[in-house]
């Protein structure tokens, strides 16, 4: 997980508390899903990321039964 990609969930995340008044709960799953989301495409930044990357993470978890 880079750095830069924790920075970018902490903004988000950040921007989540205090413009939409998101609740404790809602911020902690956001950050399990994107910390997952990071550590599913080590290899990639966020912004190298595509819709068939976040389909295969959907994949791979519903083949866990987690989705």
């Amino acid at each position: 997980m880079s750095e830069a990609g924790r920075e970018a969930v902490d903004a988000f995340l950040d921007a989540l508390a205090h413009q939409r008044r998101a609740s404790p709960h809602t911020l902690a799953a956001y950050r399990h899903d994107l910390d997952r989301l990071l550590h599913f495409a080590a290899d990639k930044t966020l912004e190298a990321l595509r819709s068939h990357d976040i389909r295969a993470m959907v994949r791979a978890l519903a083949g866990q039964g987690l989705s």
